[in-house]
């Protein structure tokens, strides 16, 4: 996955505060038991919540993504949807 650096300490959040960022983010292809996968569309959109803590920030990043490529089984040609919700 690549994209955008963001500087956390430019947002200027003070402890409590939050904020919402949206951007795009280009989804590299994924190499799995001898075989490529990779997104259609490889730039998707995502959003970034940011939230201030005593100890830092609390970050949660959310998008979708299609990733196609080759059946584990049968190599005929597959897709599948995830939705990545993830925190930090």
């Amino acid at each position: 996955m690549s994209g955008e650096k963001i500087d956390l300490d430019a947002l200027g959040l003070s402890f409590g505060d939050a904020t919402a960022i949206d951007g795009t983010v280009e989804i590299d292809p994924v190499e799995l038991g001898g075989q490529t996968y990779v997104a259609v569309p490889t730039e998707v959109p995502y959003q970034l919540d940011v939230s201030r803590t005593a100890g830092g920030f609390a970050l949660r990043l959310r998008f979708g993504v299609e990733l196609e490529g080759p059946c584990f089984r049968c190599l005929e040609s597959a897709a599948q949807r995830m939705e990545i919700d993830v925190r930090e």
